[in-house]
């Protein structure tokens, strides 16, 4: 890239951070934007302030013909963060009056079908899991022991309150509250703080790991001030790869870290609790994406209908 474009995007990462966006989010917006909307204006040999309604039109078409490494088309969910990454973009460009007004507020946008996730747990499953994390004492050494007793405490706190990894990997130990049985998230992927809340037994577990066992191994495996010791992608793999030998060990579908979101909200959906009560805890700006659950719930039913319908008894479907 010039020096100019250089440029621009170091001032555009400023300006997504004084928003408040995620770090992950912020740097799929800059690579979004290089791989992209950049190459996109030099095949049109556009500059930034040539873009209209009717351009920006077609850099969606454009997006919607490209192929992945695979040979496969882009998703629409992918065409659409792409766009959101333009989008945002030319808001930063309106800031620093190099464009009038921003093209892509106007566009018809491709419409986004969320898939519907495939690493939910059912409630017993779930239990079977987080007990299983609980056997802490049965890991070989001292180390390891410490290492599955803070993924046991992780993976409560991710099922007890629905957050998402890269939110507890920002935890300190000032963000809880153990009076209200809370925890002030203050660096989301939406940009906002929200606050979540604990269950009894989530908040008794983070009581004695931040009062009695943290303070023992903090100094001694690692020094730092994040509260799980490590944040972002580490804690990710972490977990994960915690997650994978659990799950074949005690023979179950195996799930990644943020399958402890989507069975939160699954399973509060599925106990009664309002659509809008879970859109609020799992902090989604719109309800769209919460009531991808109800789709889930959908799933379940046609299931219980191919089951115990008697036709199936008979051997007619």
């Amino acid at each position: 890239m010039t020096n100019e474009r250089n440029n621009l995007i170091d001032q555009f990462k400023t300006f997504l951070i004084s928003r408040g966006l995620a770090k992950r989010t912020v740097y799929d917006r800059l690579a979004d934007i290089k791989k992209t909307f950049f190459v996109w204006i030099d095949n049109e040999q556009l500059m930034l302030a040539d873009v209209r309604i009717n351009e920006a039109q077609s850099f969606q078409g454009w997006l919607l013909n490209l192929r992945s490494k695979k040979g496969t088309a882009y998703s629409n969910g992918t065409v659409s963060n792409l766009i959101k990454a333009a989008t945002g973009f030319y808001e930063f460009l309106k800031t620093k009056k190099i464009v009038n007004t921003n093209p892509f507020m106007g566009i018809v946008k491709v419409k986004e079908r969320k898939k519907i996730p495939d690493n939910i747990l059912r409630e017993n499953e779930m239990d079977m899991l987080l007990h299983e994390l609980s056997c802490f004492e049965r890991e070989p050494t001292n180390k390891k022991k410490v290492v599955m007793y803070r993924m046991h405490v992780l993976a409560e706190i991710l099922y007890s309150t629905g957050i998402r990894i890269h939110e507890a990997g920002a935890l300190r130990e000032d963000d809880v509250d153990f009076n209200e049985g809370a925890i002030r998230l203050m660096k989301t992927k939406e940009g906002k703080p929200r606050t979540v809340f604990l269950n009894e037994y989530a908040k008794k577990v983070l009581f004695l790991y931040v009062t009695k066992i943290r303070p023992l191994t903090r100094y001694r495996y690692v020094k730092t001030d994040y509260l799980f010791n490590a944040q972002g992608s580490a804690l990710l793999l972490l977990l994960n790869r915690t997650l994978k030998s659990v799950c074949e060990r005690i023979g179950i579908k195996r799930i990644t870290c943020h399958g402890f979101r989507h069975s939160f909200g699954f399973h509060l959906l599925r106990a009664g609790c309002p659509l809008r009560y879970i859109q609020d805890f799992l902090g989604h700006s719109s309800l769209t994406s919460t009531e991808l659950y109800t789709r889930v719930e959908k799933e379940d039913l046609r299931n219980v209908v191919e089951r115990y319908h008697p036709r199936k008894w008979k051997g007619y479907s």
